[in-house]
């Protein structure tokens, strides 16, 4: 998933003409709040396309490290997959939704990764245990959102 959205993001700067990948950092992090809260929004309301909502978190997370060059943090070893797996559902979407939002603010605003690579760790978390999704099933649809998404 990594090298699609690094891919899709070179060619989108390329065609933008831009140069300065560290410019666009408040702006990734503001998409990424705003698909975030739309994705929790959706949770909460029960709508159906949850999948793609996701997968669209996901990529505004893979987007920011890529950009802060800390892509390799998020990479997960089948240990943490499967320790991720055994956690329990969350009780309170609120509460995971604000955690999820301060985690992104500190890693934004003390520049640094391990907050988002907490967040990244929770999110997956949260579309494995709580909405059932499967890593395959992930990947493969992540696959198909990009390449209808380009």
């Amino acid at each position: 998933m990594l090298a699609i959205v690094q891919q899709k993001k070179l060619t989108e700067f390329a065609k933008n003409g831009e140069s300065d990948a560290a410019g666009r950092l408040p702006t990734e992090y503001m998409i990424l709040k705003v698909r975030l809260a739309k994705f929790f929004n959706n949770t909460a309301n029960h709508h159906t396309g949850l999948q793609v909502d996701y997968l669209v978190v996901v990529e505004a997370i893979l987007r920011i490290a890529l950009t802060n060059k800390w892509g390799f943090q998020l990479l997960l070893s089948p240990k943490k997959e499967d320790f991720l797996i055994k956690q329990k559902e969350v009780r309170s979407l609120a509460k995971t939704y604000l955690t999820l939002d301060h985690l992104i603010n500190q890693s934004y605003f003390n520049r640094q990764p391990t907050p988002l690579v907490h967040a990244w760790h929770i999110f997956i978390k949260y579309g494995l245990v709580d909405l059932h999704f499967s890593v395959s099933e992930l990947e493969t649809e992540f696959l198909n959102y990009e390449m209808t998404a380009s």
